[in-house]
């Protein structure tokens, strides 16, 4: 199976970003199309910019019990993990 480079630009959490995969062109192409689309979803969720952001609404919770997304609940506990490993140096 031949593969090649295939890349997109696009722009993202005030970024130019690239993004590039080497697979065989036509699953190349497929998946790349989705990575804006993902890059947006995952800005919606996780931005602290944003205030209609999940994380935002989360912050304004001050405390109270929030029901969270999966990719929050993963963020937030990678986060936590780093945290515990460097002791603290990673917060």
């Amino acid at each position: 199976m031949k593969t090649s480079i295939e890349k997109i630009t696009f722009e993202a959490m005030g970024c130019h970003m690239l993004a590039a995969i080497d697979l065989d062109p036509e699953r190349g192409s497929r998946l790349l199309r989705q990575v804006p689309r993902w890059f947006a979803e995952w800005e919606a969720c996780l931005s602290r910019f944003r205030p209609e952001s999940e994380l935002s609404r989360l912050n304004d919770a001050n405390g109270q019990p929030t029901r969270v997304s999966r990719t929050l609940w993963r963020v937030l506990r990678a986060a936590q993990s780093a945290a515990i490993e460097s002791d603290g140096r990673v917060v």
